[in-house]
């Protein structure tokens, strides 16, 4: 070991101090080898676009989705489930949906879906009837009731008959194509998909700076699926929310506490896919066993012997013999 001698820095009261802060193990390493959590996460999602400290970082998101027009910007946010995050008493968390009032009307619900799920538009529907029927208090009549909004960000495909990255439904007439309102013009329900997986699709190949200069939502699917993206660190230099947005996830990937959380959370997400992959082996397996039965039957009723039938539909002596003769 050699030893040097040197007058410290200012600021600096000891050798120790110093050594520390010089020292790759530290401070400097952990922070060049940070590994930024992964926004898909719904624990992340909710702690950047769903905190009461950043806001601006939920509006910027909301109006990139809801494209209003002029005089109609979002003016106020209030989250009415900021606290949401507690966990159940079989240790799983709670879904990490993202309440919104916007303007003290609009309410808002936004989730980020990172399974698959196949009944994914009957339950938003459903929910959607939830956040309009939850609105009205005891006594108040039907005209108190505000826009019912729902915004899912799904990373699996969620609508196979539509094209479009992001999709808007309200409910329509079905041959004049004109939307239902209410008595002063406005209607009050909307439904949004945006699909991470046709949007990746989408910028493939692409030149992703000129992709996010065609709409404002796509900055903020860039940052969803990969912040670390040069991309991200250019925008921040000049787009205060989106650089807001970086250093609350640094912040967040650097907490350890939440760490604990984030990992809870994907060993959830996996279980879950295990779960519905072991269901959809076992339900291939079901509908093959369909099918030999059938073959079976059919061949018996041909005469076919049971050695031939073992043969081509690979079941067991006694299930053939088990199956009716006619």
């Amino acid at each position: 070991m050699v030893n040097i001698c040197c007058n410290l820095p200012k600021g600096i009261k000891s050798k120790k101090k110093l050594e520390k802060i010089n020292n790759w193990g530290y401070n400097m390493s952990k922070e060049m080898t940070l590994e930024l959590f992964d926004p898909r996460n719904d624990f992340v999602f909710k702690n950047i676009f769903g905190n009461e400290k950043y806001l601006d970082i939920l509006k910027d998101f909301l109006e990139a989705i809801l494209e209003l027009p002029k005089g109609k910007e979002i003016v106020s946010v209030e989250l009415k489930n900021p606290n949401n995050d507690k966990q159940s008493k079989e240790g799983k968390y709670s879904i990490f949906d993202i309440k919104v009032r916007i303007n003290g009307n609009a309410y808002i619900n936004v989730e980020i879906q990172n399974v698959r799920d196949e009944n994914i538009v009957e339950r938003v529907i459903y929910y959607n009837g939830i956040l309009s029927s939850g609105q009205l208090l005891e006594g108040e009549g039907y005209g108190m009731l505000s826009k019912s909004i729902t915004i899912v960000v799904a990373d699996f495909l969620a609508l196979p008959n539509s094209k479009k990255i992001h999709s808007v439904y309200t409910p329509m007439e079905k041959e004049e194509l004109t939307e239902l309102t209410n008595s002063s013009g406005e209607g009050l329900i909307e439904i949004h998909f945006i699909e991470l997986s046709k949007f990746r699709k989408y910028i493939k190949g692409k030149n992703i700076m000129e992709i996010v200069r065609e709409n404002n939502l796509y900055k903020w699917l860039v940052f969803i699926l990969d912040p670390s993206n040069e991309v991200i660190e250019m925008i921040s230099k000049s787009d205060k929310v989106v650089n807001r947005a970086t250093k609350a996830l640094r912040e967040l990937s650097s907490d350890d506490e939440a760490r604990m959380k984030y990992m809870d959370r994907e060993k959830a997400r996996l279980d879950k896919i295990s779960a519905l992959f072991s269901a959809e082996k076992k339900g291939e397996r079901k509908g093959e066993m369909r099918e030999k039965i059938k073959i079976a039957k059919a061949m018996i009723k041909e005469g076919f012997s049971v050695e031939n039938i073992m043969k081509l539909t690979e079941l067991k002596r006694e299930e053939i013999e088990e199956l009716p003769k006619k």
